[in-house]
C-alpha cells in the first residue's frame, strides 16, 4: 500500500511515499502519520514528503462504506555507497619542482555529478588539481547525493635524479686524482653540471683529473632541463707527510741486490737540497746537493772516496722540496751489510 521510488541517505533526507490509488468510482480519505520520522507536507494527502528514516503509517478509509486498512512500513537510511576512490596522478618532475597533478576521474558507487576537494572544506566541479609538490594529499569527493568518500593520494617523483661523488680520500701530495662521479640520470635530461672548485681542464664535463696542493673539498651540482638539481661533495685530504721512503737496511756487495742506498720519492717532492750520510763518528762518508727527484746521483754505493767503508750503522740527513716551495727534513739510521 505505501510505495516509494527514492532512498534517504547521506545529505538527501527528504522523500516522497505514495498510497495506493482508489479503484475506479470509489472515494478514499488518506491519513498519514509518525512516531519517530517527520512528515513535511499534508498528511491527507495521497502522497507525502517526508525528512529523515522511521515508521511511517498509512490509514486509507472508504468513504462511501467506511472500511479502512492501515499499513506502517519502516523507512532506513541506506549506507554510504561510495566505496573509493578513481584518481590520476602525474607525479612531479622532482623534489623543489611543483608540477605534480592529481585527476579526480570518479568513484565507486558515486551518483550523478561529482565534486571534489583538496583544500579544505570547499568543493569544486573543477577535478583537476596542479602544481603539487611531491608528497600526500586528501582528497575528498561528494556525489549528488551528498555522499562523501575521502583518501590519502601521493605524488611522486616521476625519475629521482642523484649524483654520488662517492667517499673521502687521501693521497699524497703530488699524487693525482680522478673525480668521477656516478650520474643516477638519463644524460639527455641534464641540464648544467656545476664544479667546486672550478677547474682549467673542466668546464661542465662529468669527470676530471686533479693534483691538489691541499686538501680540497670538491662539489657537483646537477640541474636538469627540468629544474631539479642534484648535489654532492667530496673531500679529498692531501698528506704533505712521509713523503720520502728510505730502507732501514742495504747490502752494496755486488749481487744485484741492494747494493744501493736508495730513496724512493712520493710525487710531491721536486728536489732535494742536500744528502748527507755520516759514520758514527760524524764524519761524512757520502754528500750530494741540488739533485732533481729520482736523479740515481743520490743514491750511495757504501764507499767513501772510492774505498768500500765497513759494515755498520750510518745516520741520514736530507733536505727537499715540495710542489709547494715548502723545505722539509728528514732523517734517520741506516744498517749497511756485507
Amino acid at each position: 500500500m505505501i510505495t516509494f521510488r527514492d532512498s534517504i541517505l547521506c545529505e538527501h533526507r527528504e522523500i516522497e511515499l505514495y498510497g495506493n490509488q482508489p479503484e475506479t468510482g470509489d472515494k478514499y480519505l488518506y491519513q498519514w502519520t509518525t512516531a519517530d520520522g517527520k512528515i513535511l507536507t499534508n498528511p491527507v494527502d495521497s502522497f507525502i514528503r517526508i525528512h529523515n528514516p522511521g515508521n511511517y503509517s498509512l490509514t486509507i478509509i472508504n468513504a462511501i462504506n467506511g472500511c479502512k486498512s492501515t499499513q506502517t512500513s519502516f523507512i532506513e537510511e541506506k549506507p554510504n555507497p561510495i566505496k573509493s576512490l578513481d584518481v590520476r596522478v602525474e607525479d612531479a618532475e622532482c623534489e623543489g619542482i611543483n608540477n605534480g597533478e592529481i585527476f579526480v576521474e570518479g568513484g565507486i558507487g558515486t551518483q550523478g555529478i561529482i565534486t571534489s576537494n583538496l583544500y579544505g572544506d570547499y568543493f569544486t566541479h573543477h577535478n583537476y588539481f596542479n602544481k603539487l609538490s611531491p608528497g600526500s594529499y586528501f582528497i575528498e569527493i561528494k556525489d549528488e547525493y551528498g555522499c562523501l568518500f575521502g583518501d590519502t593520494v601521493k605524488v611522486g617523483v616521476r625519475d629521482p635524479i642523484h649524483v654520488d661523488l662517492g667517499n673521502d680520500t687521501i693521497i699524497q701530495l703530488g699524487e693525482k686524482i680522478l673525480i668521477d662521479p656516478i650520474f643516477h640520470i638519463d644524460p639527455d635530461r641534464i641540464w648544467s653540471i656545476q664544479w667546486s672548485p672550478v677547474t682549467a681542464s673542466c668546464s661542465g664535463c662529468m669527470e676530471f683529473e686533479d693534483s691538489p696542493l691541499v686538501s680540497t673539498l670538491y662539489t657537483v651540482k646537477v640541474t636538469t632541463l627540468g629544474g631539479c638539481i642534484s648535489e654532492d661533495e667530496k673531500l679529498v685530504i692531501v698528506q704533505s707527510e712521509d713523503l720520502i721512503f728510505v730502507p732501514n737496511i742495504f747490502s752494496p756487495n755486488g749481487d744485484g741486490h741492494n747494493d744501493f742506498l736508495e730513496f724512493s720519492l712520493a710525487p710531491g717532492v721536486t728536489t732535494i737540497d742536500r744528502i748527507s750520510i755520516y759514520d758514527r763518528w760524524g764524519n761524512v762518508v757520502f754528500s750530494r746537493n741540488n739533485l732533481l727527484a729520482g736523479d740515481p746521483a743520490g743514491y750511495w754505493d757504501g764507499t767513501f772516496n772510492g774505498s768500500k767503508v765497513n759494515p755498520g750503522v750510518f745516520i741520514y740527513l736530507i733536505e727537499y722540496r715540495l710542489i709547494t716551495r715548502e723545505k722539509l727534513t728528514v732523517k734517520g739510521g741506516v744498517t749497511l751489510l756485507r
